[in-house]
């Protein structure tokens, strides 16, 4: 904790700082003991290197995140650069940031392996687990134009925020694909019963994206604004995921059925065709 620096003047308004205890106000050295000591000068040294350390101490209520954005925009507004032989490094919040983001995505290689196995294995067709893919990579930019329109930092929190809207997305995906892959003729790509059956489907799709958006709402309104970039990229795109279920899964399937199977005119008629071609003359 830090005081200002009218406090720090006088090390008898440091003792006889006031701290809140519950409901009530309590002097410092009425709970602790206190004392000026020396110290030793030391030479702080990184990767062999020696560094000079430049702390900011931030109000209660504010991020580091973006305070750190606004000053490295401050920094390019005004065109300035170290002198020859110094770099800048950010630790703190941004240095642990980067190590967790970092341990994040190495194991998103490894889920996403395991992912297509699993939609390979569920539909026994690449081609369908990779309409699926395809629908998990969409929602990926999805959450960035949610952040980008509402103008949120893609942070820690933005990051599991997108990798959660990209199981939701799959998941409303697996639904309407999964549905169309029990009809007979939907399988042949037959436009109007795929019409029918996706038509069926929406409510169940609508009312997962519905149910999700007002579950997130409360984190909306954080006031820490630590959560709403999850919320935002989650609820944010999770509209247009919607959208890719409804629309480019039954398109996708018309296109990749049509690409592999004849449909034939009438299903009835063309197997008797057959038999009676079949008998010999008599």
């Amino acid at each position: 904790m830090r005081v200002t620096n009218e406090q720090r003047g006088n090390l008898d308004n440091i003792a006889t700082l006031d701290l809140l205890t519950g409901s009530q106000t309590l002097p410092l050295d009425a709970i602790a003991d206190w004392r000026v000591v020396p110290d030793f000068a030391t030479i702080t040294r990184r990767d062999g290197q020696r560094v000079s350390n430049v702390q900011a101490f931030l109000e209660a209520g504010t991020l580091a995140s973006s305070i750190l954005s606004k000053f490295e925009q401050r920094l390019a507004a005004i065109d300035w650069e170290l002198p020859a032989g110094y770099r800048l490094q950010y630790g703190g919040e941004a240095d642990a940031r980067g190590s967790a983001i970092g341990s994040l995505l190495s194991a998103v290689l490894i889920l996403a392996i395991l992912m297509v196995a699993v939609l390979v294995l569920s539909f026994n067709s690449f081609g369908l687990a990779a309409q699926i893919g395809l629908v998990g990579v969409f929602a990926v930019g999805l959450a960035l134009l949610a952040l980008r329109v509402f103008d949120q930092l893609f942070g820690f929190t933005a990051i599991l925020g997108t990798l959660g809207l990209v199981g939701l997305a799959i998941n409303d995906s697996i639904v309407v694909l999964a549905a169309l892959r029990e009809d007979p003729d939907a399988c042949l790509g037959n436009w109007r019963v795929t019409q029918r059956i996706v038509g069926k489907s929406t409510r169940h799709v609508i009312a997962t994206t519905v149910t999700t958006i007002i579950g997130f709402a409360p984190l909306f309104f954080d006031e820490t604004g630590f959560w709403p970039p999850l919320a935002i990229a989650i609820a944010g795109g999770l509209g247009g995921a919607t959208l890719l279920a409804l629309y480019y899964i039954p398109a996708a399937h018309i296109l990749l059925c049509r690409g592999t199977q004849r449909i034939p005119r009438d299903r009835e008629l063309a197997p008797t065709l057959i038999e009676a071609s079949a008998k010999p003359h008599t």
